[in-house]
């Protein structure tokens, strides 16, 4: 069962900054789209063109110094495809899961050793969101196969499948010795 939220933020999730001081044990929800001019500076730091979007629906428990962060992260940006070197907009889900602590180094090191400290009194969701961004994004994207099929294009192989079919099972190696 999901505690009902104490309050749904639904305003741009990477142009947020919560004060955590203020904030109250309970719930609180944080659903968005990023607005053009926050997208943009997304797109800065991963050093890409600034087209397509971020959307973000995460739930946000707070139980003393303890904050749980859990939920969905999607983005929709331009990548450069590292087989064909076409630019192609990528949409990408990823999920977060992350608990951090506000508390002093004593205190965390009782209550969880995998909480993150929160350094100060804000809390920046957007920087939280946008470091999930670059460490989860796909670092050598490959345009979709699929859609280059249907355009009639080249479909490049990997060379994985090749190296599989060459593996031999010891076994059948052994088996071949004693015969």
């Amino acid at each position: 069962m999901t505690a009902k939220p104490r309050v749904t933020l639904g305003k741009d999730p990477f142009d947020l900054v919560m004060d955590v001081p203020g904030l109250k044990d309970g719930v609180y929800k944080i659903e968005g789209t990023s607005t053009p001019g926050s997208w943009a500076r997304v797109c800065d730091t991963l050093e890409v063109p600034h087209k397509g979007e971020g959307h973000a629906a995460l739930s946000l428990e707070v139980a003393g110094p303890v904050l749980r962060i859990n939920g969905d992260l999607r983005v929709v940006l331009e990548q450069i495809c590292v087989r064909t070197l076409e630019p192609f907009m990528s949409e990408q889900s990823f999920k977060v899961s992350e608990t951090l602590t506000r508390a002093t180094r004593q205190q965390k090191a009782e209550e969880d050793d995998n909480a993150f400290m929160i350094e100060g009194d804000q809390f920046d969701v957007g920087d939280f969101l946008m470091q999930h961004v670059v460490l989860n994004l796909d670092p050598y994207p490959i345009k979709d196969p699929a859609e280059r099929a249907k355009r009639g294009g080249v479909l490049l192989s990997d060379g994985l499948d090749e190296v599989v079919r060459e593996e031999k099972n010891p076994f059948s190696v052994l088996k071949q010795l004693k015969s």
